[in-house]
């Protein structure tokens, strides 16, 4: 059970350093992790949008972003009652 519980982390961790296109597609990964691993569920998921400049730097003052990539945040958690039927 520990094994699988560090795995879901690690994976988890993983796509939330990963950055989408638009929020819809970031919104399918995140629905589609957690069919991979239906015993954890997940609290405060949030999906951030970060503004993308294509030049290096400071952006200038009032200056408009080239694009935006989204990423998903958020908190996992196990519940207690699947942790006392694996127990049994």
């Amino acid at each position: 059970m520990e094994k699988e519980s560090n795995a879901a982390l690690k994976s988890f961790k993983k796509l939330s350093h990963q950055r989408f296109s638009c929020a819809l597609d970031a919104d399918k990964a995140l629905k589609t992790w957690l069919k991979s691993y239906r015993e954890v569920g997940k609290s405060d998921s949030e999906i951030l949008k970060h503004a993308v400049f294509k030049q290096s730097g400071r952006p200038k003052l009032n200056q408009q972003p080239d694009s935006y990539e989204y990423q998903i945040t958020g908190l996992l958690y196990w519940s207690l009652k699947n942790r006392e039927q694996r127990l049994q």
